[in-house]
């Protein structure tokens, strides 16, 4: 919640008023500053909630993703191309009932079309699957300090929350995890605007890849992470290779 004080909703560059900074608010009033000024929609509700649950932040992003599609900036068919978790349109978890509520009082007549249960529990399964944690590098221009220092404060940025956004990208989302990723993201321009950088050379037709998770953790835990964040065994070449190894040894102790 403290970002959303301090950083633009639209590009996640610092401003000092929240919201949006001077160079997005065309784009914003556009995307769903018009549509939620006219059809008075109070999010108020809802910030309250997810501050209150410990700086809840896909209610906000999906509250943002039904203004724009009411308003007609963003198509709905958008979002369904990321891949969700099985059974939660039909069978949504009781906070994510709870929260689509908030959501609707805030909207009222304006979201009846769009916020329902199902469509709630698609979205928030999509983001939580699909979305990046923005990390807004530090800027060492602006300290009068040493490298070592900079780094520090940019490690204790990222701890905290305060250098961080979330951001889901209608391709970059679709890459699939690998442990030995050819590709790696990064926030370079102080925004939310993402780098692909490879990792290595990548022959014509060969699959992007990057890694969901840390990959220098060892192989169990990588696993039992993506196992409980992304529902999926990861079986790439490393954790293949890995499972080799395990096996030899067992087979020759």
């Amino acid at each position: 919640m403290d970002n959303a004080r301090s950083r633009c909703e639209w590009c996640l560059r610092a401003s000092a008023g929240g919201a949006t900074c001077e160079s997005c608010a065309d784009a914003r009033r556009l995307a769903y500053g018009d549509f939620e000024k006219t059809h008075g929609v109070d999010l108020s509700e809802l910030e309250a909630y997810c501050e209150k649950n410990g700086g809840l932040k896909f209610p906000l992003i999906t509250a943002r993703a039904a203004s724009m599609i009411a308003s007609g900036a963003l198509n709905k068919s958008t979002l369904e191309w990321l891949c969700a978790a099985n059974d939660v349109e039909t069978n949504p978890p009781a906070q994510w009932l709870e929260e689509c509520d908030v959501l609707r009082r805030a909207f009222g007549d304006a979201g009846k079309d769009i916020i329902t249960p199902a469509w709630y529990a698609g979205i928030t399964s999509r983001l939580h699957l699909n979305s990046f944690r923005v990390e807004i590098p530090v800027d060492a221009a602006a300290s009068t300090t040493d490298f070592k220092d900079v780094l520090s404060a940019g490690l204790d940025a990222i701890t905290q929350g305060t250098a961080s956004g979330s951001a889901v990208y209608k391709y970059v989302s679709l890459l699939n995890h690998s442990c030995a990723p050819n590709c790696h993201t990064h926030w370079e321009n102080g925004d939310s605007s993402l780098t692909i950088r490879a990792l290595r050379e990548i022959a014509p037709g060969e699959e992007l890849t990057i890694t969901y998770v840390d990959a220098d953790s060892p192989r169990d835990a990588r696993r039992a992470r993506l196992a409980n964040s992304y529902a999926f065994d990861c079986a790439c070449s490393r954790c293949a290779a890995g499972e080799q190894r395990a096996a030899n040894s067992l087979a020759h102790p």
